[in-house]
């Protein structure tokens, strides 16, 4: 008989169940156990390959496969550690990774339980009855750069990671067989001549049907992660992609980055529902993603709208680009290199960061607490969007009703990371801004999103192409909310109206905001800096000579040539952060609304 008990513990399962229902609905990386223990290895002991050096070599592509299945079997509570991977030294990403394992060791106290070579960690793991036995592939020697698609390129890599993850097996390629034998593997399965349409079909009823890595077949990177959640791989837009996206749960993140051409890419995973996470060259995220499901994090610096000067008429922003890149966020963005967060210009003046933090929330706390704890005052950091995607094209394929729904569910995910981090702002990507799709998409995210003041977005190509304009939706409680457009960018070698180098852009901005200011109308406008666009220092007003190669010698990237722009505007304009410029924008054009919302 189902007494009282019964139905309270029944009543404690359903409790339970939902709080972890709910926290899962909020994350779309993978989740990974804590261990208790560290093992190291270091790239820098591989045996390199012909092309790629050490770093993309057979060993590391084995040191991955061992690492996933350290990864699955401290999931499933076989064992109690987890491998970080070292990177070579004259790496730009190694400063960070140093500085994230440091961290990660002294924050959760794990054990270090020492360094060892490739074939030592294949006998530990061996020995624990991790390894079942290998899969063997052929190395991609085919000529060109990663990642790109090159001809006679060899994708039987990419089938044996899938194979990998479900068969507890090791990568093996041909020129390193005869020492896993001797290391007494079995062999489970000869991929060689196999790609991924083969993958796909064989392992269709034991694959993650939530989430995929597409990575080119000569990048060991990232493959832990995938072998560790038993995920499809993918490379190219032919098929299997598009089948396998038809397959694939709707909303679910594509890890990694795909080719040929990065517009096409996201289009298509837009269109059947997905969203990417820019990460194909991310090392070690079974560790530093280990325990961040029940992670605390600090809010993050904002604007206190009590301190605005709104009777300033004349007003710009500046954002950096490209702030959906993972990998970038773990790498040389923060130590590697000073374009950027490193800069020592970082922090002498307000600048807007787009920035995955709810990916790095989920996938590596340690960075994100480093953004937070070194965040200068006059810096915000916008969520943009939570992977990157077309709003205005998700789940095109999918039906209205289905694409509404995605768009609910996401614009909630992106609202949780937001509060929890204190964030106001938001920014992301359309492929064409201004369409009724685009809007319906603003719309939506206003409503799902708290507290939102208001949001940035830019065009695919070009960024600027809405030249500034605001379009205004509403919110829940029925409050407008601005969407600003990029007026301007700071882009180099790019001859296009509104963009160009810093000094070139600083006209255009003073010439402009003197026009606005003269026909009665407040200058509220910003810019996006590219990231990747090269510089050179100069001392004349010639529009042209600043333009360089990125990391050309001599030559300066982000937050220094924006500096440039900054100090060659007319005094009578304030330079304010985004979420100040968005408050602006709500008092210029919403007077009655802003100045209630501020009373209360």
């Amino acid at each position: 008989m189902k007494g009282p008990f019964f139905s309270s513990l029944m009543m404690l399962f359903f409790m339970i169940s939902c709080i972890f229902s709910s926290e899962q609905d909020y994350r779309w990386w993978p989740v990974q156990k804590a261990p208790k223990a560290i093992v190291t290895t270091s790239i820098g002991d591989m045996e390199p390959a012909l092309y790629g050096g050490r770093k993309n070599s057979p060993e590391h592509m084995l040191v991955q496969s061992l690492s996933g299945l350290a990864a699955k079997a401290v999931n499933n509570d076989i064992i109690d550690e987890l491998i970080w991977i070292k990177l070579e030294e004259q790496d730009l990403h190694a400063p960070s990774y140093k500085i994230w394992l440091r961290e990660i060791m002294e924050q959760n106290n794990y054990e270090n339980r020492g360094d060892f070579t490739t074939w030592q960690l294949l006998d530990r793991y061996k020995n624990k009855g991790l390894v079942k036995g290998y899969v063997l592939y052929s190395y991609d020697y085919s000529e060109g750069t990663m990642p790109y698609l090159r001809e006679g390129m060899d994708r039987s890599v990419n089938a044996a990671t899938v194979a990998a993850g479900i068969l507890d097996a090791v990568l093996i390629a041909e020129e390193i067989e005869d020492k896993a034998k001797q290391a007494g593997l079995e062999k489970l399965l000869d991929v060689r001549g196999k790609d991924e349409a083969w993958a796909f079909e064989h392992f269709k009823d034991q694959i993650n049907p939530a989430l995929a890595l597409a990575q080119d077949p000569r990048a060991p990177q990232h493959r832990a992660i995938a072998i560790a959640n038993k995920t499809m791989v993918i490379f190219g837009m032919d098929e299997p992609t598009p089948t396998f996206y038809r397959w694939l749960e709707p909303l679910s993140p594509i890890m990694g980055w795909n080719v040929p051409g990065e517009g096409e890419f996201i289009e298509q995973l837009s269109v059947y529902g997905h969203h990417l996470l820019p990460s194909n060259w991310a090392m070690n995220l079974p560790v530093t993603s280990a325990g961040s499901q029940s992670h605390t994090f600090k809010p993050l610096k904002s604007v206190a709208p009590e301190n605005i000067d709104f009777d300033a008429a004349k007003a710009v922003s500046f954002v950096m680009s490209d702030g959906d890149n993972v990998q970038w966020f773990m790498g040389d963005f923060s130590h590697g290199i000073d374009y950027y967060w490193a800069s020592d210009d970082h922090g002498s003046y307000p600048l807007g960061w787009g920035a995955p933090y709810a990916c790095l929330m989920q996938v590596s706390p340690v960075t994100y607490e480093y953004l937070q704890r070194t965040q200068p005052d006059k810096s915000t950091l916008l969520l943009h969007a939570g992977g990157y995607f077309f709003p205005d094209r998700l789940a095109e394929k999918l039906g209205t009703e289905k694409r509404i729904e995605l768009l609910r569910r996401h614009a909630r995910r992106v609202s949780h990371y937001m509060k929890t981090t204190g964030s106001t702002t938001y920014m992301f990507l359309c492929y064409e801004n201004g369409t009724k799709e685009a809007i319906e998409a603003y719309q939506i995210f206003a409503e799902e999103i708290e507290d939102l003041i208001g949001m940035l977005t830019i065009q695919y190509s070009p960024y600027n192409a809405e030249e500034g304009k605001v379009f205004w939706v509403t919110n829940s409680d029925g409050i407008d909310i601005p969407v600003s457009t990029c007026k301007y960018l700071i882009w180099a070698n790019l001859d296009l109206r509104n963009t160009g180098t810093p000094t070139r852009i600083s006209r255009k901005i003073n010439e402009n905001a003197a026009a606005s200011t003269e026909d009665g109308e407040p200058y509220l406008a910003w810019a996006m800096t590219h990231t990747w666009s090269g510089f050179y220092e100069i001392d004349t007003n010639d529009e042209t000579a600043e333009n360089a190669q990125f990391m050309e010698a001599d030559t300066y990237a982000g937050v220094t040539p924006t500096k440039w722009c900054v100090q060659q505007l007319d005094p009578d304009i304030r330079v304010v952060t985004p979420e100040e410029l968005l408050w602006k924008i709500r008092m210029a054009h919403r007077p009655e609304q802003t100045k209630k919302i501020l009373e209360q």
